[in-house]
């Protein structure tokens, strides 16, 4: 985290954090903890389990104190789970779900104006068609030649065919002009765990309609 100028003084404690770190290399395994497992003494959180998931949060740079929230770094969770889902029913592999994340998250900080959904979806299809060998998913590929996964999903998803290449044209626009605003989040990967791999795409709130 990022204290004031004068943090070093021995008479100015760390009073005032302003800016929650988000690259930590560590991380604090909670979850193993029971709930009926309570401190003795006078804490913020009885709870042992609570209490250290609390401290999580502040470690990962989700949370400042009891209140503060980082929004930026949950907006980039969001974004991240919808290339996590979209990009393992893909088939995209790590290194092309890690580079759609990237993209992602700049092209929604940029205010493309259009559902998260759409873009994470078109995001993926771009990074299939630029950098997957013998994979084809670009709209304007005849349907028959495009990667079966791909159209699988986009129907799916409800995304017309003239939305998709809409989108995937203003994707494929700003990245090459590096048209991106590009945040930095969880250098590391310590809290991929929360993205949801294994997150079910059915009714969820961000399909297109």
């Amino acid at each position: 985290m990022t204290a004031t100028p004068d943090m070093e003084s021995e008479d100015n404690p760390y009073t005032e954090l302003v800016c929650c770190d988000t690259d930590n290399a560590t991380t604090i395994d909670w979850k193993n903890w029971q709930n009926d497992e309570y401190w003795p003494g006078d804490y913020l959180y009885g709870d042992k389990k609570v209490y250290y998931g609390h401290l999580d949060r502040q470690n990962s740079g989700l949370q400042n104190g009891p209140k503060y929230q980082n929004k930026s770094y949950e907006t980039y969770k969001i974004n991240r789970h919808l290339v996590m889902c979209i990009g393992g029913r893909l088939n995209m592999g790590d290194w092309g779900k890690k580079r759609a994340t990237s993209l992602l998250v700049g092209l929604l900080r940029s205010n493309m104006g259009l559902k998260s959904g759409l873009v994470a979806f078109c995001t993926c299809a771009y990074v299939i068609e630029e950098y997957q060998d013998g994979r084809r998913a670009h709209p304007q590929v005849n349907q028959s030649e495009r990667d079966p996964l791909v159209e699988s999903q986009r129907e799916e998803l409800n995304i017309s065919q003239s939305q998709f290449s809409s989108t995937y044209g203003k994707v494929a626009h700003r990245v090459k002009n590096r048209d991106l605003d590009l945040p930095r989040h969880d250098r590391y990967n310590i809290d991929e765990h929360l993205s949801g791999l294994d997150a079910d795409l059915t009714n969820q709130p961000w399909k297109v309609r």
